[in-house]
């Protein structure tokens, strides 16, 4: 199952997913879908089907990535290292 969806939210995203990504990002998408139903149900069982969460994995990604490379940029230059920005 695990296999497939990631296979799934990589054709989403483009692009390949590393073990790192994936595994806080769909943590993240499963704790994020558990607010959506709550709070604005499951659309009839469609917020339920492995493409929805594919899709949110993705979306986490996405937006993981594109704030890692905004802002090591900006940490260099105040003296920052890459390993002490994975604590923050």
């Amino acid at each position: 199952m695990d296999a497939e969806l990631k296979q799934q939210a990589e054709s989403y995203l483009g692009t390949e997913i590393k073990q790192s990504e994936w595994d806080s990002a769909k943590a993240y998408a499963e704790r994020k879908l558990r607010l959506i139903i709550n709070s604005e149900g499951d659309s009839n069982g469609e917020r339920r089907k492995p493409c929805y969460i594919a899709q949110l994995i993705a979306e986490i990604v996405r937006s993981n990535r594109f704030v890692d490379s905004s802002y090591e940029p900006h940490a260099e230059k105040m003296g920052i290292k890459k390993e002490q920005l994975m604590s923050i």
